[in-house]
């Protein structure tokens, strides 16, 4: 792309929208300068540096060692955020009862703010409150125990194809000991279908007929594109979250059964926005019931 060819017409001193920060992002990946992002997005220099301090998080590189990049997304939330903030007085009291319910969701749950205020309002609670006014909590330091570093992902990043695909809870071992774990029959009734990517784990068709198929097609195997992970949203997504506990590049042999049990737990009874922040255990329990 050649400079001076502005995408964007000159706003100098006017937050980024949303477009913008993703532009700056993929800038930014592809090694372009900061004054060159200056010029092409027609902005004023001190108005990217800010979106850069407010956009930057700490990524973590294959060999383990730590990077920091800018995110669009991290940079959105924190925009919104500060906007919140900015408006009507938040309606949580010290020391109630929702601020424990809160602190204890988030510090001895791990839950995201979204997944606290969906299950506030599923219980009735009557100080329920949205995610916005417990995030606008959290920065002014207001929840016991929390702040913005103590949070995991806040952001679930959208997916297609897979996202309207039935959850199923994670299930311990390799993918052919599917078959031993739930019988003939009841893997009928419980795998409908399986998407795969093109690891070499999953590549063993012979064994995999097995799996799958007895005298009739048992269930129907997908197999994504190669670099196209948004053909298997949920599982890139239960990738993420696997990855708050055992991060990118460890030695998974060092982990105890015990330890891979309690995750699995954890993933399993999280709620997700997908079911209107229900848990995969509770839709799984509620399915085969039907």
């Amino acid at each position: 792309m050649e400079q001076g060819n502005r995408i964007t017409p000159s706003r100098k001193g006017k937050h980024l929208n949303r477009n913008e920060r993703i532009l700056m992002e993929v800038f930014l990946k592809a090694g372009q300068r900061r004054l060159w992002i200056v010029e092409e997005l027609g902005r004023d220099r001190r108005t990217i540096d800010r979106e850069m301090k407010r956009g930057m998080v700490e990524h973590l590189n294959s060999d383990l060692t730590i990077k920091s990049v800018y995110n669009a997304d991290r940079a959105q939330d924190a925009y919104e955020l500060n906007a919140t903030a900015k408006g009507p007085e938040v309606k949580l009291k010290a020391n109630s009862t929702a601020v424990e319910f809160i602190r204890c969701y988030i510090v001895i749950k791990k839950w995201s703010p979204e997944a606290v205020a969906a299950r506030m309002k599923q219980k009735g609670m009557e100080d329920a409150v949205c995610s916005k006014t417990i995030y606008t909590h959290i920065d002014r330091g207001e929840i016991p125990e929390v702040s913005n570093e103590t949070l995991l992902e806040k952001r679930e990043r959208k997916s297609s194809v897979n996202s309207r695909m039935p959850l199923r809870p994670l299930l311990s071992g390799r993918s052919m000991a599917l078959n031993d774990k739930w019988g003939e029959e009841a893997f009928k009734v419980v795998f409908k279908s399986i998407t795969a990517d093109n690891g070499s784990e999953i590549l063993d068709f012979a064994a995999l007929g097995k799996l799958v198929f007895s005298s009739s097609a048992r269930t129907y195997v997908y197999y994504a594109h190669p670099y196209s992970s948004w053909e298997r949203g949920t599982n890139e997504n239960t990738n993420r979250m696997i990855r708050r506990f055992i991060p990118k590049g460890s030695d998974i042999s060092k982990f105890t059964c015990a330890e891979i049990q309690r995750i699995e737990d954890w993933i399993n009874r999280y709620p997700r926005k997908i079911l209107n922040f229900k848990t995969a255990e509770e839709m799984f329990i509620k399915d085969l019931a039907a």
